[in-house]
This record gives C-alpha cells, sequence and structure tokens, in this order.
C-alpha cells in the first residue's frame, strides 16, 4: 500500500459518486473522501522525508512544519497543501454535527478540491525528487529538525 493508492481510491469514490446521480453522495462517503485525500499526501510526504534520511515520522503538523521549513519552494508549498488537507480531514472526522462542516463535506466542488490539494502535493514532491530539489530540501529540513 501506498499514499499514491489512498489518492485512487478517493478518486475512485468520488468518480463512482458522481457516477450514480439519482441519489445525494452519503455523507460518511464524502468524509472518507476527503481523509483518503490527506493520507495519501501524509504517506507521500513522509516518504519523500524518509528518502531524504530522515526517521519516518507520524507527527502530523511536525511533517507538514518540515516541509514548509525545508526552503525548496515546491516542497515548502507540499508542505502548506499538506496542512490545509490536514485541517480539512480533522474537520471531516471530527466535526460530525456541525452544519457548516456538513454542508462543505457534502459539497462535489469540495471534494474535488481535496483530491486536487492531494493531486498536487504528489506532483510537487515528484518534481523535488530532482538532486539539486531534494539538497536544498534536505539542508532546510535538517535544520528545522534540530529546532
Amino acid at each position: 500500500m501506498t499514499g499514491a493508492g489512498f489518492l485512487d481510491l478517493a478518486v475512485e469514490l468520488l468518480n463512482k459518486n458522481l457516477l450514480a446521480k439519482s441519489h445525494s453522495p452519503s455523507e460518511p462517503l464524502c468524509r472518507t473522501i476527503v481523509s483518503r485525500a490527506y493520507y495519501s499526501s501524509f504517506h507521500l510526504a513522509r516518504d519523500y522525508i524518509v528518502s531524504l534520511g530522515f526517521p519516518e515520522t507520524n507527527q502530523h503538523q511536525f511533517l507538514s512544519d518540515a516541509l514548509i521549513a525545508s526552503g525548496e519552494p515546491g516542497v515548502a508549498r507540499a508542505g502548506d497543501l499538506l496542512r490545509d488537507l490536514r485541517t480539512a480531514r480533522g474537520r471531516a472526522d471530527y466535526d460530525l454535527a456541525k452544519p457548516n462542516v456538513i454542508k462543505q463535506v457534502l459539497s462535489v466542488d469540495y471534494l474535488k478540491s481535496q483530491i486536487e490539494n492531494a493531486t498536487d502535493v504528489k506532483g510537487l514532491l515528484s518534481a523535488a525528487s530532482t538532486d539539486e530539489a531534494k539538497a536544498i530540501a534536505k539542508v532546510g529540513i535538517g535544520n528545522f529538525w534540530r529546532r
């Protein structure tokens, strides 16, 4: 299983939902799409950090903050998106009775935006796999890691 697999699942769930036009999407399905979009990015980001020689971490905020501190523009942007996806996932997983959250997660446009953000994280980290980008990110993340 990979982070990309979670992204594929989020896309599949959204596409199947859009094809079933005879009924509204279920709230649990929508919340699951948001969660899978986040976790795809989390795992891709963690894999990227490990590829730079850092230990694997399950500290979600620390991971996004480390990417943001990387000094490499694409990696930093991926960190910003990861942070935003984490916020969305938290709301989807924990704010079960808030009317504004329910309305938001039931919006197909919102679901698409979460998948787009996760897709962007994947692309940004892939593009930052060059030796030059990794060298820059490794220094910035190393400085952050030692704080």
